[in-house]
């Protein structure tokens, strides 16, 4: 079956550019075959060599975690003060990979895959098992500010301080879109 032009053209070129990252090499291999098989053609999107030309290898890391889990969990924690207000410390907090422990570089890149339109961050709903998010409570952070209540906490930039009341745990779920499904069964081994 002849691919779309589209398609082949688009991640023929846009390829050349992510050879020294193999994960993302691979990706491309896996669209340029499956844009061409008659089981895939129908899921594979003009948009994905696109993507994976954004990526960075733990985008493509993170994402290959839906490929048997979907949905996971994320949270993110948030200080209640004295004042009534809430401070959001750790926003879009992503452990489900266990290979990377800086939580600022996850919370980008799952923040890209949901900018793409492969994944949904909803703290709406949460995933019916508790025990996935026990690991939150094992956040290091979390641990260290739940040691500062009663605290006074720097609540804005003029140096105006509030106590900490408690540190909240935000649930929610990261969900693979319908792009992020046909883009899973196209770009990687599946």
């Amino acid at each position: 079956v002849a691919p779309k032009l589209q398609i082949v053209g688009s991640a023929a070129e846009k390829a050349r550019f992510c050879i020294d990252e193999p994960q993302l090499s691979e990706m491309f291999q896996n669209l340029l075959v499956n844009a061409a098989d008659i089981r895939f053609q129908r899921d594979a999107h003009p948009s994905f060599s696109g993507i994976i030309e954004q990526m960075s290898p733990l985008d493509a890391q993170n994402l290959s975690l839906f490929k048997d889990n979907n949905p996971l969990p994320i949270a993110k924690y948030h200080l209640m003060l004295e004042s009534n207000q809430y401070k959001v410390l750790y926003p879009n907090t992503f452990l489900a990979n266990a290979a990377i422990v800086d939580y600022d570089l996850q919370a980008s890149s799952i923040s890209s895959l949901a900018r793409f339109g492969l994944i949904e961050i909803n703290y709406s709903s949460v995933i019916a098992s508790d025990a996935v998010y026990e690991p939150f409570e094992q956040f290091p952070q979390y641990i260290e500010m739940k040691s500062k209540i009663g605290e006074f906490f720097d609540s804005d930039s003029s140096g105006a301080k509030d106590k900490i009341l408690d540190v909240l745990i935000i649930k929610g779920a990261v969900i693979l879109t319908p792009l992020g499904t046909s883009f899973i069964k196209v770009c990687y081994n599946y």
